[in-house]
């Protein structure tokens, strides 16, 4: 990127895996070590490595550089059946807060959290289920919008994050969720 690109601005870590694609009983007994280390290594070991090979051309950059990481709504809930992807998350959005001490004042660090969106991993979840619509309304059930999130609208976030308009803004988490996060209920 540096070569072709003539330096680095911006780096976006969104690669992301889930425990429940890789094992038929998913959960804290059904996980086994393989499945774990393999969400860890995608989830927060190559954003690490990520951050540690683009740091010198970042803080190079004379343009706002930024590193924005795509975590999960998973990282502040838990979930049931993807211990794995929701502690990974966890750990990436401290690793984020680290990374932006570690890098200031010159590259700002921040994470998102997306939650229930329309990526064929979500999709993929929902088509596996043998009651489709009843899945759908289980998991976007705690949302106040009452949907599932349009990729885009977390691309807009993750642009905000990575312009000049976030240009104060560094050692964040910031949920793109549809109020996933903002209360304790169910929609009826």
């Amino acid at each position: 990127a540096v070569a072709f690109g003539g330096g680095l601005d911006t780096l976006i870590n969104n690669a992301g895996v889930i425990d429940s694609a890789f094992v038929e009983k998913p959960g804290l007994l059904g996980t086994d070590l393989r499945t774990w280390d393999l969400v860890f290594a995608v989830n927060v070991r190559a954003p690490w490595l990520l951050m540690q090979a683009a740091a010198a051309a970042l803080t190079a950059s004379d343009r706002g550089p930024s590193v924005v990481n795509a975590a999960s709504v998973a990282a502040v809930n838990g979930a049931q059946d993807a211990v794995a992807y929701a502690a990974s998350k966890a750990a990436l959005v401290n690793l984020t807060k680290s990374a932006a001490i570690a890098l200031a004042p010159r590259v700002r660090v921040n994470a998102y959290l997306p939650g229930v969106i329309a990526t064929p991993m979500a999709l993929g979840f929902l088509d596996a289920a043998e009651d489709r619509d009843y899945r759908e309304r289980h998991m976007t059930g705690a949302q106040l919008l009452p949907r599932l999130g349009d990729p885009a609208e977390v691309a807009r976030g993750a642009c905000f994050l990575a312009s000049d308009d976030a240009s104060f803004v560094t050692r964040g988490a910031y949920e793109v969720d549809g109020g996933m996060l903002a209360w304790r209920g169910l929609r009826a």
